[in-house]
């Protein structure tokens, strides 16, 4: 995993880019360090097969096997890169996220067989 948060340096743009560059099922947790809305996520599945994105917006760490507040599904090939913006944003306490080639909540989320790149901008 490479986590990278990227700030503005003014107050007139408040906006982070969060990027990693190897998602897996290890989870990246509150990894704005603040509270914040989410605008946009960006993702690109190198894996050899469909990836789930599972977000928590309110829990450090969340579980790796609980519920999720959000999950995509990101089939593998060309369909796999896609850009999901939400132009008014979703609001959360901690945003924390992981990577599985598992659907179910229950027990350990399966590896993807290549780690994912993603990509999101927050307040």
């Amino acid at each position: 995993m490479a986590l990278k948060v990227t700030g503005f340096a003014t107050s007139t743009l408040p906006y982070k880019v969060v990027t990693e560059t190897a998602s897996t099922n290890t989870m990246d947790s509150d990894v704005t360090g603040a509270t914040g809305t989410l605008y946009s996520l960006d993702f690109d599945n190198q894996a050899s097969g469909t990836v789930y994105l599972k977000c928590h917006l309110s829990t450090t760490g969340g579980t790796l096997g609980g519920d999720e507040d959000i999950k995509i599904r990101f089939p593998t090939g060309a369909n796999g890169k896609k850009r999901i913006v939400m132009p008014a944003g979703i609001a959360f306490t901690e945003l924390s996220f992981f990577t599985t080639s598992t659907h179910g909540t229950s027990g350990t989320p399966g590896a993807p067989s290549t780690g994912a790149i993603i990509s999101a901008t927050t307040t």
